[in-house]
């Protein structure tokens, strides 16, 4: 099955064609990925809602956010060229408008910087270590002021450089006020970002399980900021970062 092209037959992905190969599980041609994700992307994305995608990697959230809200407008970062490549291919295939590839990874300073391409193409992240492949790094705050927009929700998922991302939005974030939806990975990189949010009026929640979603209660709060994992009310895994502005669109789906 390598190499075809197939259409997705039970998601939320559905009617979607894909390539068949290495990049992802050939289960996602019938089974969400991240579905409790899905859970906060409905909702709180809205139709007409500018979205980004950072650290796209073979582009599933960009495809779900196109897929389910067709008058939204979807930026998808990616600096891995595999995975540009798919994305871009799965685009034109499947004639998505409304998602613009960003070929680039997003940091704390704009220029450019190795990229270890690690065990698989869902694994990779920037680095000080010299490889054998430099990508070129922008910042949220240069994207955003010189497109001139205005994103209500960005999706995080970046192997450990989270806070390096976080660096480079803290002269627009107050700004913007976007939610931000953020998967941690490593401690050091967890006390980064929760150090990050405690200078602005933010509210951090932890995402919480498949079956905690299908109850209606996606949301956790943090209560311990300055703990990290395995603390159980300490800041880890994926978490829902909300300004203040927009609690209320989150009040009453926490547990």
């Amino acid at each position: 099955m390598k190499g075809s092209v197939l259409p997705v037959i039970s998601s939320q992905l559905r009617g979607l064609y894909l390539k068949a190969g290495p990049l992802f599980s050939f289960s996602l041609f019938w089974r969400n990925a991240e579905p409790e994700k899905h859970y906060v992307y409905k909702l709180l994305v809205r139709e007409n809602d500018v979205v980004f995608d950072v650290g796209a990697n073979v582009g599933l959230h960009s495809y779900y956010f196109s897929k389910n809200f067709k008058s939204i407008q979807v930026f998808a970062f990616e600096p891995q060229p595999e995975n540009i490549s798919f994305i871009k291919e799965t685009i034109s295939r499947n004639k998505l408008k409304n998602i613009e590839l960003v070929d680039c990874a997003l940091g704390a300073k704009e220029g450019e910087i190795y990229f270890d391409t690690a065990s698989n193409n869902s694994q990779g992240f920037i680095t000080e270590t010299e490889t054998g492949l430099k990508v070129k790094v922008d910042t949220l705050d240069h994207f955003i002021t010189s497109r001139n927009l205005f994103p209500k929700l960005i999706k995080v998922d970046v192997e450990g450089a989270e806070s390096q991302v976080l660096e480079g939005f803290k002269n627009s974030i107050e700004k913007i006020s976007p939610i931000l939806v953020i998967e941690l990975h490593t401690p050091e990189n967890d006390r980064a970002v929760s150090s990050f949010f405690q200078n602005y009026d933010y509210t951090i929640f932890r995402l919480n399980g498949l079956k905690e979603c299908e109850q209606g209660k996606p949301f956790q709060k943090i209560k311990n900021l300055n703990a990290t994992w395995p603390d159980p009310e300490g800041i880890w895994g994926n978490i829902i970062a909300v300004p203040a502005s927009r609690l209320h669109e989150v009040n009453n789906y926490v547990a």
